[in-house]
């Protein structure tokens, strides 16, 4: 039983490594997608089966949202070398955002046409029910601390706290920290599950623009026609005067 609950948590490990990495991956190829759209690499469908190939970094929005660690972080660096911001909760929102926008858009360039954008209003479907079922635990979570916060006077710490990388860091620390079975044999499984915790909970920011964005992007698909002439009638009367 021993050797099994080792073999089990370095599994889970390396799960999480390899999938943090695919999402890096991922992240990349949706910037490309926004560059090529479907010219290189299109959806094709196999003979016989209505699955289109080539679908893996769409499809899943689990592995899109909670191990989106490493794009996050992409960004941010490249946030706090070109701009001078700190690694803080307001360069975290912003490299969240980037990574959303980057992520539809590819998806829209490279699935946007597929069966006349049934493919496309699929996919928005499929993350807007993961990210809803994601939302149930972070609720219940907000729903306990408001009690908390109205039943209690005073907790420690709290006054001190700030939207910041160090209150951020303090709170993954002390997740880290729960005390944990005595036994070494759990050791990779425990620490595997406490890193899984903490990959979700960075992600929960993540996940409420991204629902935003997801909602934008369904709205936009199906009623953007008018939008889009309008600014193009915009754009026509501004050449004209400038022509004139």
């Amino acid at each position: 039983m021993s050797y099994l609950m080792i073999f089990i948590g370095i599994v889970l490990f390396l799960l999480i490594l390899s999938t943090l990495i695919v999402t890096l991956v991922h992240f990349f190829l949706a910037f490309f997608d926004i560059c090529i759209g479907e010219r290189y690499f299109p959806y094709k469908y196999t003979k016989g089966n209505n699955e289109p190939k080539f679908k893996v970094r769409y499809d899943i929005p689990a592995i899109s949202y909670i191990f989106s660690i490493f794009p996050l972080a992409l960004i941010m660096s490249i946030i706090d070398k070109y701009f001078s911001h700190s690694f803080d909760i307001y360069a975290y929102i912003i490299a969240a955002s980037i990574y959303s926008i980057i992520m539809y858009l590819g998806m829209y360039r490279k699935t946007g046409r597929i069966d006349g954008g049934e493919y496309y209003r699929g996919l928005l479907k499929n993350h807007r029910q993961f990210l809803q079922l994601s939302f149930l635990p972070f609720v219940f979570l907000i729903t306990v601390v408001g009690f908390v916060l109205a039943t209690m006077d005073k907790i420690e710490g709290l006054p001190d706290w700030s939207l910041s990388s160090n209150s951020v860091s303090a709170f993954m620390d002390a997740i880290w920290e729960i005390p944990r079975d005595s036994s070494e044999n759990h050791y990779f499984l425990e620490s595997s599950s406490k890193l899984l915790l903490m990959l979700y909970i960075f992600s929960l920011p993540l996940q409420i623009i991204s629902f935003f964005v997801n909602q934008i992007s369904e709205y936009l698909f199906s009623n953007g026609q008018g939008y889009k002439r309008y600014l193009r009638k915009v754009w026509g009367g501004v050449v004209w005067i400038f022509n004139k």
